[in-house]
């Protein structure tokens, strides 16, 4: 997946955990913590990406939609649709909320928008399936709603039933704003991307 990443040598990370922590010690402050966090994953050798960076920079498909999605890590399937009214004109929203919710329904991370710098290209309303974490990258602490997924999608479907699984994603944790933890990349075989294909709705 091209999309731009954050990256930092341990050395140069370490001594900004050390300058961060020191001012933290001192007062309490929210950026600064946010700030620690992301020097620690990059002094782990952690790449962080910011999302709307990320999804613009990978621009729309031929059919007028995102190249690239992003839902939680145990939702099924995700639906993206532009604002294109009012003050949430330019805003494209990841709405990964079960098929029975009729309207808009902020849940939590079930929602997620970014703003797209282009309000005033039209985007086409779309549906993907969410990639499937192999066992082989599934992470041992925490559940799969504490991580979300961001993948470049081959074809959106015009409706929640015809879709067909991708096979690039990462597996993100959310750091601070549109900040996020690059945790794991891999590749969905062909065995995986059959087992998804069976997923008739979610």
């Amino acid at each position: 997946m091209d999309v731009p990443l954050i990256e930092m040598n341990r050395e140069e990370a370490l001594a900004k955990i050390d300058a961060y922590a020191a001012q933290l010690r001192r007062r309490a402050d929210e950026e600064y913590s946010a700030a620690v966090a992301g020097y620690r994953a990059l002094a782990d050798g952690k790449q962080l990406l910011n999302l709307t960076d990320a999804i613009n920079h990978a621009g729309l498909g031929d059919d007028g939609r995102p190249r690239l999605a992003i839902a939680r890590a145990d939702r099924r399937q995700v639906k993206v649709e532009a604002r294109s009214w009012g003050a949430s004109r330019g805003q494209v929203l990841f709405d990964a909320t079960a098929r029975n919710f009729h309207q808009w329904s902020y849940m939590g991370s079930l929602v997620i928008s970014i703003r797209w710098r282009a309000p005033e290209i039209e985007m086409r309303t779309g549906y993907a399936i969410v990639p499937m974490v192999p066992a082989d990258v599934r992470p041992n602490r925490g559940q799969m709603r504490d991580y979300f997924i961001l993948w470049e999608v081959e074809q959106w479907a015009d409706n929640r039933i015809r879709v067909e699984p991708d096979k690039d994603p990462y597996l993100l944790t959310h750091l601070a704003g549109d900040l996020y933890v690059v945790e794991a990349e891999w590749d969905l075989t062909p065995l995986e991307r059959a087992i998804m294909s069976g997923r008739r709705d979610a």
